[in-house]
Order: C-alpha cells, then sequence, then structure tokens
C-alpha cells in the first residue's frame, strides 16, 4: 500500500504456500497488465484492518500465518480476476476431493480468452442443485414406473 508498481509473490506459513504462490502470480500479472482495478488506498487499510482483527479473534495473533487456511486467498485472487472458483467440474470433487495444482493448468488460458473477449470462459459444473434435480427426477421415475 502505497508503492506502485511492486509487488511480492508468496505467503509464507501456508502449507499450500506454492499454490497460493501460483495464482498470486497470475494475480500480480493481470495487474501489471491493467486488467486488475485496486480499491483506494483507504480501503485497502480497511481490509488489513479487518483482516487482522479477524487473525486477532480467530487464531489470537495478528501474524498473517494462516497455515492450513489457505483455499482463502487463493478464491480472493480468482475472484478478483473475475475467473470461476470452480476448479473441478462437480461439487464433491470440488469440496471433498484432492486440491492439486492441476486444479490451475488452464487459468493463463482462461485469463487470455477473457482478456481478448471479456467474458470469463463457460465449464459445465454439476453442481448440489444438479444432484438434488437428478435425485428428484429418479424418484418421480420410480413412481411412474412401479
Amino acid at each position: 500500500v502505497g508503492i506502485p508498481n511492486i509487488g511480492f509473490i508468496g505467503f509464507g506459513g501456508s502449507v499450500y504456500h506454492w499454490m497460493i504462490a501460483e495464482v498470486t502470480s497470475h494475480w500480480l500479472s493481470e495487474y501489471f497488465l491493467g486488467r486488475l482495478i485496486l480499491p483506494s488506498e483507504t480501503e485497502m487499510q480497511k481490509e488489513i484492518k479487518t483482516t487482522r482483527e479477524f487473525l486477532r479473534h480467530i487464531f489470537h495473533t495478528v501474524d498473517f500465518d494462516y497455515k492450513y487456511y489457505w483455499a482463502g486467498p487463493i478464491e480472493m485472487y480468482l475472484k478478483d480476476m473475475g475467473l470461476t472458483l470452480h476448479r473441478t467440474n462437480n461439487w464433491i470433487t470440488e469440496y471433498f476431493g484432492f486440491y492439486r495444482s492441476t486444479r490451475f493448468i488452464g487459468l493463463g488460458e482462461e485469463r487470455r480468452i477473457k482478456a481478448e473477449k471479456g467474458v470469463t470462459p463457460y465449464y459445465w459444473y454439476f453442481s448440489f442443485k444438479h444432484t438434488i434435480y437428478l435425485f428428484l427426477l429418479l424418484i418421480l421415475l420410480f413412481f411412474i414406473f412401479n
């Protein structure tokens, strides 16, 4: 805050610091390419204060040492870039599957498409809502054919 055109990649203290660094590098690239709009310095200071209060309340510290809470920063960076937060094709693997670097394989291509066409690429996602609809359809079919 207050120093333009400088950025740091890294998130020491997290188990998955390398994945956060991967997404952070894309985020910084978006910023330096002029495709990312940052909030005002006042809003940034407010966010820093809110984060410190959260850390003090939850972890009883003000250090930025999330350890096992690494998914939040990744999702914040993806949201800032306007990219999809769902990195798999269904809710089961999204929330219960392993979080591996393969989730970010197409991140650069997504950014390129968004920059050229102005829209985020669409990937079909089998959501929990789809699961409920499928379940209700199967129940309906069961009662129709029995």
